[in-house]
């Protein structure tokens, strides 16, 4: 059963309330993450203690099993984490194991099981894939937990999309036609005129419903189609990363993987490259993640991990 938020993260905190049945719990989240996962947690009540990810991007297991309530396991841009390790190694029950999926739209794992619904509870985030304004999903496995709100509350909402969401799609749109890097250049006179201001967690994780639109955006998104997009752009991108010097985290896409981009690790000089060798592509280069400020230390090496994004 699917259902549908505004974010991701308000799903994420559902699916940890149904876990911890209403009551504060410890969640076990990845110290590779975007700093909004731990920081929406924090902000619903919950505590937070990292575990480490190593250069594979799967979950250290040599470690020891974190103490905890419930696991937060994330198919890293599209590509599938090892449940199954997880579960064998640090026996945390797939009852206890939330699947992030935000990067994994269309994504399946090498046995065709869609990315997302291969525990009891799987999160994807698919604004992230797809240019809509809004829109997460909860998906969940046992019909007899009860969402709250309930489900006729999540229902998908006319919602106004923002002025800046117009004028990207309208840009992205322009692009598609003209195959000119008109995204390259708004992104760069927006960096020019703004400063970046962190996104507000503030009762972010509280449920909202996604935009009608959206979800309609998601319906009429030909998954074939995508799917053949993606994989093609990750095969002409790739070596052009690595003549550039870069070394990509997943140097082989397995079949069944529609990547959400192409994640590499780089230093100034080779993002440089990188970025003048795809500028008339479209694509952009950023880092990933906005790591969070209160997970210690995190290895040098994820401090230098970059995307190249396929959000058209």
């Amino acid at each position: 059963m699917n259902y549908y938020f505004q974010l991701a993260r308000q799903a994420l905190c559902e699916a940890v309330r149904l876990i911890g049945e209403g009551e504060p719990s410890v969640i076990a989240v990845p110290r590779f993450i975007c700093s909004d996962v731990p920081a929406a947690l924090r902000d619903a009540g919950h505590d937070v203690v990292y575990y480490e990810v190593d250069h594979s991007m799967q979950p250290a297991l040599s470690e020891s099993a974190p103490t905890c309530d419930a696991l937060i396991a994330v198919n890293y841009f599209g590509f599938p984490s090892s449940i199954d390790d997880i579960v064998t190694a640090w026996g945390i029950g797939r009852d206890r194991i939330i699947e992030d999926n935000a990067h994994g739209l269309f994504s399946r794992d090498s046995n065709g099981v869609p990315l997302g619904t291969r525990t009891l509870f799987g999160v994807t985030s698919f604004r992230k894939s797809i240019r809509v304004a809004d829109g997460g999903i909860l998906h969940v496995n046992d019909g007899r937990w009860a969402l709250h709100p309930t489900p006729s509350q999540l229902d998908p909402i006319r919602r106004r999309a923002s002025t800046g969401f117009v004028l990207r799609s309208c840009a992205s749109a322009l692009e598609s036609f003209t195959h000119a890097p008109i995204m390259n250049i708004v992104r760069g006179v927006k960096r020019r005129v703004h400063h970046s201001v962190p996104l507000s967690t503030s009762s972010a994780w509280k449920p909202l419903p996604v935009s009608l639109a959206s979800v309609r955006t998601l319906e009429a998104t030909e998954c074939s189609q995508e799917t053949r997009r993606r994989r093609a752009e990750y095969e002409s991108i790739s070596p052009l990363i690595e003549s550039a010097g870069g070394t990509l985290l997943f140097p082989v896409l397995p079949d069944n993987v529609v990547p959400y981009g192409v994640p590499f690790l780089g230093d100034q000089t080779v993002v440089r490259t990188v970025v003048r060798r795809i500028f008339w592509r479209g694509n952009e280069v950023f880092s990933w993640p906005d790591l969070p400020e209160n997970s210690y230390e995190s290895s040098s090496w994820q401090k230098n991990v970059y995307l190249v994004s396929f959000l058209q």
